[in-house]
């Protein structure tokens, strides 16, 4: 280890026995072009992994020529920071950005348009590539920030009006609710409720279509007042009071869903037997209820990933067609349903 504080390059040359420029060769990938013997590589990698050396992202950006910053404008933390859909993709874009040795920066949503943002931070930053979040709104129409940009939509479907030349990853939520509404038909229910946060979209939101589509007129929607369990508890504990209460509740997320389990448990009634609920998400949660909540798949995930690896095949000059990469939600049957 360096005596103290942060392993330099200097320190990693004199342990493997090399000049510092060799150094800098090897760890920004570019042995092979100069012809450094395998040898040499190796000796080199070996010190600076016994040296902890890691090469400063500024000085290694200013050695490629290239920015190592992605830039994210998203809307999702202004509605709710606390949301899954913006800190599971949150998450899940710094770490992959930085395990490919780039750093993420989080643009502030001033109401201005995703590409607009990226453009007014550029005066500031050099910016690699940027990841945009929902669809171009009207203030990005003309706004051309001249460097890669992938959208990602968790909630937008993939025929929506994407520009023509876009990359995008977008998660369809209707195969899973399709077969989640063929369930409740068969089960025999006759109606649904469904209960979703006060900023839902309600008849237009296209995970709820599926339902819709079966059961029709005789579906209830139900707005609480928060995306939360207790907000659940208190839409789904009103409902199974009235003189004919529900067979069947779904909850637009899994923690709405797991107050409508908690409303049953309180009023003694049976789940599934008396009641079928279920929700949407695949959250932590789900699995830990008891009963098991039943829900859909919602690859927040998987989003963030797939967006940020297509990002960085741009990045690298990958030459292809504009591509929609669409993941694909799932019903995972378990013991509410």
């Amino acid at each position: 280890m360096a005596a103290s504080g942060r392993a330099n390059r200097q320190q990693v040359a004199a342990l493997a026995g090399v000049a510092p420029s060799t150094v800098s060769l090897v760890l920004n990938g570019r042995a092979a072009q100069v012809g450094l013997s395998e040898e040499t590589v190796a000796r080199v990698r070996a010190a600076a992994s016994e040296l902890g050396y890691r090469p400063h992202p500024t000085a290694r950006a200013l050695l490629s020529g290239r920015s190592r910053v992605l830039a994210l404008a998203s809307g999702a933390a202004r509605v709710d920071p606390f949301a899954p859909i913006f800190t599971e993709t949150l998450v899940a874009m710094v770490n992959d950005a930085y395990r490919a040795n780039y750093q993420l920066l989080l643009l502030p949503d001033l109401g201005a348009g995703r590409l607009a943002a990226v453009d007014t931070a550029m005066h500031n930053v050099d910016i690699a590539g940027a990841l945009c979040e929902g669809l171009p709104q009207s203030e990005d129409g003309d706004v051309n920030p001249g460097i890669p940009v992938v959208w990602y939509a968790a909630q937008t479907l993939p025929d929506s009006d994407f520009p023509p030349a876009a990359d995008a990853v977008v998660i369809d939520p209707r195969p899973g609710m399709t077969d989640l509404a063929a369930v409740l038909h068969e089960q025999g229910h006759e109606s649904v409720s469904i209960i979703v946060g006060p900023n839902d979209a309600g008849h237009s939101n296209p995970r709820l279509a599926p339902i819709y589509s079966r059961f029709g007129d005789r579906v209830e929607l139900h707005k609480a007042a928060a995306w939360d369990q207790n907000a659940g508890e208190t839409v789904a504990g009103r409902l199974l009071r009235r003189r004919t209460p529900p067979t069947a509740i779904f909850g637009g997320n899994d923690l709405l869903a797991a107050g409508a389990l908690g409303a049953a448990r309180a009023l003694s009634i049976d789940v599934p037997n008396q009641l079928t609920v279920a929700g949407f998400g695949d959250f932590a949660v789900a699995a830990q209820l008891r009963p098991a909540l039943t829900t859909v798949t919602w690859p927040l995930r998987e989003l963030a990933s797939s967006a940020v690896n297509l990002l960085l095949k741009r990045i690298e000059g990958a030459a292809a067609d504009p591509a929609i990469e669409v993941l694909i939600s799932e019903l995972i049957r378990r013991e509410s349903c």
